[in-house]
């Protein structure tokens, strides 16, 4: 899958337009349409990665397993990487205690109301 077609793919889940996100990242009428046959630069590619809570690596193909990703878990992986190792090691602490509460039934789906 090309950058467009995934960004198209991506817009479709996000229920917005092609020109919608255009607009929205101040891009000219057609930029990203442009990208089925020019590259972009980086700082677009970017742009558009920051929008959708994506990497640029899983815009361009790069990621495996992109397609089984929901948009929460890869903004989850971005933001994860720009912590410190200590936040990272406090980070892991709450998710193991959060997993072992899902694994013995004591987590379900009304208990995310509080996040």
């Amino acid at each position: 899958m090309d950058l467009y077609e995934k960004i198209k793919e991506l817009a479709a889940q996000k229920n917005v337009s092609i020109r919608q996100i255009e607009e929205k990242l101040s891009f000219s009428n057609a930029t990203i349409r442009r990208w089925k046959t020019q590259t972009p630069g980086v700082d677009k590619i970017q742009k558009v990665a920051d929008y959708f809570g994506v990497t640029v690596d899983s815009l361009l193909g790069r990621e495996k397993d992109e397609e089984n990703q929901t948009p929460e878990f890869s903004t989850l992986q971005r933001r994860a990487r720009n912590l410190s190792q200590a936040d990272q090691r406090r980070l892991l602490k709450i998710m193991d205690l959060t997993f072992t509460d899902i694994d013995n039934g004591e987590l379900d789906e009304d208990d995310t109301e509080d996040f």
